[in-house]
């Protein structure tokens, strides 16, 4: 259930208070927990005003907040809810009841941090300068949910491959790795014969040797990437086992563009580095990176000529950055490995455990060439 919501009228995302106090003359609003007494006028309006920040359906209805007994302090926000005609297929908040906020919504108006607080001045001095504006972030927004309506796959895979994927993998990695024997080299009993001759290691060579189509699939699809994914692939198919998602690979142009620019933002901004995915530590700055993008009609030149002109700007209004953003690319890694995996061949989706497989070859060299 989304605590804020996109109203038509004012051009701008809004929490229920904001709302009520917008159409009240800017007056505050008293009682948050009781909203039983709107009349029928104001709540008309709302249904064909308010759209739902992630499908963009109207028919909003107010649900009041709650406040402690104890102490009468707000312990929940009022909130919308959406359900007539109900949340899209895809919508982030079709399956929620809770106003917890889906976590490919940024809130850039949050500064909890030094990230989040240099993001929201760069949205802030964004905005000021025409560059963006919170309907722009609204139509990045409904651009994107669109094209997850247009592109969709039925997760149909088992929950444990990737799993026993990513075992074979660092095995068959291991098989060409430095200190095995070369590839041309054929085992034999005068080899085997040396003092502390490694037989597991030969063991993974034989499995890189015999497995040249899987090692070829390994490297072809970036497989290796699993040791960051594999869980949470995992977690994903037993979420969504037999329902159609998104099929994030018609955003891979988007993705590797917004990507670059992230990774420029955050060496200019100096932002803690992650050596292999540093677009993974600071989603408010992807989301920021792909609005940029977005307006530019992913011209990254462009991008990169606007932001040196927000990099100028000084002293923005930081009220402007009370705007849901969106990182259109949250855990974009892991979807994109669900849908390559369901594609590989379905010898390779049967693999057994590939330790078992190791302790056999291991078996049957020793037993050849002791």
């Amino acid at each position: 259930m989304p605590l804020t919501a996109y109203s038509t009228l004012y051009g701008k995302e809004l929490d229920v208070e904001q709302l009520l106090s917008h159409l009240n003359g800017d007056k505050e609003v008293r009682d948050l927990t009781n909203l039983a007494g709107i009349n029928d006028h104001i709540r008309s309006f709302i249904a064909v005003d308010i759209q739902c920040p992630g499908c963009f359906v109207t028919g909003a209805e107010l649900v009041s907040g709650a406040a402690s007994k104890k102490t009468g302090a707000l312990i929940r926000q009022p909130y919308f809810r959406f359900t007539t005609p109900g949340h899209g297929k895809f919508c982030d908040f079709s399956n929620s009841e809770t106003i917890k906020t889906p976590e490919n919504l940024i809130d850039f108006g949050k500064a909890n941090n030094s990230i989040t607080r240099q993001v929201r001045v760069l949205v802030c001095s964004a905005i000021e300068l025409g560059i963006i504006s919170q309907v722009k972030i609204r139509d990045m927004r409904e651009w994107f949910y669109k094209t997850k309506a247009g592109s969709s796959f039925e997760v149909n895979l088992d929950a444990d491959f990737p799993i026993r994927l990513l075992a074979w993998t660092r095995a068959i990695l291991k098989g060409s790795s430095i200190g095995t024997l070369p590839a041309s080299v054929e085992l034999s009993k005068d080899i085997a014969a040396a003092k502390g001759f490694d037989w597991k290691l030969e063991a993974h060579r034989q499995l890189y040797l015999l497995n040249a189509d899987l090692s070829e699939c390994i490297q072809g699809l970036k497989l290796w990437q699993l040791h960051d994914h594999a869980e949470k692939v995992s977690s994903i198919i037993k979420v969504h086992q037999k329902t159609e998602v998104f099929d994030p690979t018609v955003l891979k142009n988007e993705y590797q563009l917004t990507i670059e620019l992230t990774r420029y933002l955050n060496h200019y901004l100096k932002f803690p580095h992650n050596h292999h995915f540093p677009e993974l530590r600071h989603s408010p700055l992807v989301a920021f990176s792909a609005v940029l993008l977005y307006v530019n009609d992913w011209n990254i030149t462009n991008a990169l000529k606007d932001f040196a002109k927000i990099s100028l700007h000084k002293d923005p209004d930081l009220t402007l950055g009370n705007v849901m953003g969106l990182n259109p690319f949250h855990e974009y890694q892991a979807w994109r490995l669900l849908k390559e995996l369901q594609s590989l061949p379905e010898e390779i989706q049967n693999i057994e455990d590939v330790s078992q497989v190791l302790d056999q070859i291991e078996t049957g060299l020793k037993t050849s060439f002791s």
